[in-house]
């Protein structure tokens, strides 16, 4: 197939949307598939990494024109900016839907949410979790998010790993502030953990200010932003992978990631979190440290559950491997081209 990849968010922009466009990418020219990407994102001064034609804010004639060397035209999450040329085109899109389509600062849904909303309900839906589904008000195909299996595998023994291990950008909304008040409850049980905490943000100052208060220091390692590389090696020598976000997330491949490296994770009860993790590991309510130290505590304690969680993981990886995913939407592309 003649496939238009969009994508508004591309490299060498970081984050979830990013990284999920470039393995379907890779997956759908392993597949033999031809690809012209369109992005609104700007290379700057980096070099570009994809193999493909890349164009970059392109033009109305740029936009048109692929659209009729396409057999399909896949938004890699919705754009109207990117997507309205395709009105005048009998090329079939289809759309996936990798986070909410709603305002993130008070969950209300806009005018231009619904005009959007509106448009994507027209063409072919898949949604990236179940929550990001029912968030929606028509049908959409639930194909759960691939993490990198070239970076992401498990290399180390269930009993020599230790400690706890955060993934993230240091916002409010991902909720290490939780995290680190429940090491002081483990502490207070006799039950301590060393905390491995990655990323940056705005609240880093803040978080290393809570831990020095804490009497924490000694037990937090603050290691700022990583390499893929570098995070799946730490993910390796964690016992625990806990990601306890206040904001409902809409998938979570960071839970993937932990799981792929054989770290059990920890997350909360909300959003596609409850996707991502699966069988593999337990839940608890967004801003309880209480609770989830308890489930550490547990953990701990308790070898048999913690084994149990170690057999779900394989079963779980698989269904979330780049090749099984990507192959899952070429199947609905090829539906689609031939409507």
């Amino acid at each position: 197939m003649k496939i238009v990849f969009q994508s508004y968010a591309f490299h060498p922009a970081v984050g979830g949307i990013e990284s999920s466009a470039q393995i379907f990418i890779r997956e759908f020219i392993n597949a033999g598939h031809e690809i012209r990407v369109h992005t609104l994102t700007s290379l700057g001064t980096q070099q570009e990494i994809n193999t493909v034609p890349v164009y970059r804010n392109p033009s109305l004639p740029q936009l048109l024109n692929d659209f009729k060397w396409a057999d399909v035209i896949y938004q890699h999450n919705p754009s109207l900016r990117l997507s309205w040329p395709a009105i005048a085109s009998s090329t079939p899109q289809v759309i996936s839907i990798r986070t909410w389509m709603r305002r993130s600062e008070d969950n209300s849904i806009s005018l231009l949410d619904r005009l959007k909303r509106y448009y994507v309900s027209r063409q072919t839906v898949i949604s990236n979790s179940q929550a990001t589904a029912d968030d929606l008000d028509f049908f959409s195909t639930v194909i759960q998010n691939a993490y990198d299996d070239r970076i992401f595998n498990n290399t180390t023994e269930s009993d020599t790993r230790d400690g706890l291990v955060f993934v993230g950008r240091l916002v409010k909304d991902k909720g290490c502030d939780v995290l680190i008040d429940a090491l002081v409850q483990l502490n207070s049980s006799n039950i301590r953990h060393n905390l491995t905490i990655i990323g940056s943000g705005p609240e880093e100052a803040t978080l290393k200010q809570q831990s020095s208060q804490l009497g924490l220091t000694q037990q937090i390692n603050f290691l700022g932003q990583q390499s893929p590389s570098t995070v799946a090696q730490i993910l390796n020598q964690s016992k625990y992978h806990i990601i306890p976000s206040r904001w409902a997330e809409p998938f979570g491949i960071v839970a993937l990631e932990g799981i792929a490296c054989g770290a059990i994770p920890i997350g909360t009860d909300q959003g596609g979190l409850v996707d991502a993790i699966g069988k593999c590991g337990p839940l608890f309510p967004a801003n309880d440290s209480s609770t989830l130290a308890a489930l550490i505590e547990e953990l701990d304690q308790t070898p048999p559950l913690y084994r149990q969680y170690l057999e779900e993981q394989q079963h779980h990886l698989i269904q979330h491997s780049p090749k099984t995913v990507a192959q899952r939407y070429l199947d609905i592309f090829e539906k689609a081209s031939k409507k």
